[in-house]
């Protein structure tokens, strides 16, 4: 029980992450310092497999939805824990 706590309270840290670096992304083109680069670092392998599915369906498609299916998967992961 306290296990499954801490493993929903971390996907609900990462959905957090997410949203601020995509929000960052947005504000701070080019400029990268310690707080966004460790943001990458800890975002990154939960982005990675959305971009490579986005990219080999829709190639040079404009626009980055990895952060919306990564959001997805952890809301589902999310759900599966409480039921």
């Amino acid at each position: 029980m306290i296990f499954a706590r801490m493993i929903y309270f971390a996907l609900g840290l990462l959905e957090i992450l997410i949203i601020i670096e995509v929000v960052l992304s947005w504000i701070m083109i080019g400029n990268e310092n310690k707080y966004t680069i460790a943001l990458h670092r800890i975002t990154e392998p939960f982005l990675e497999p959305g971009r490579r599915i986005q990219e080999s369906l829709f190639p040079n498609l404009m626009i980055d939805f990895s952060p919306f299916v990564a959001i997805v998967i952890i809301t589902f992961l999310k759900r599966l824990l409480i039921w």
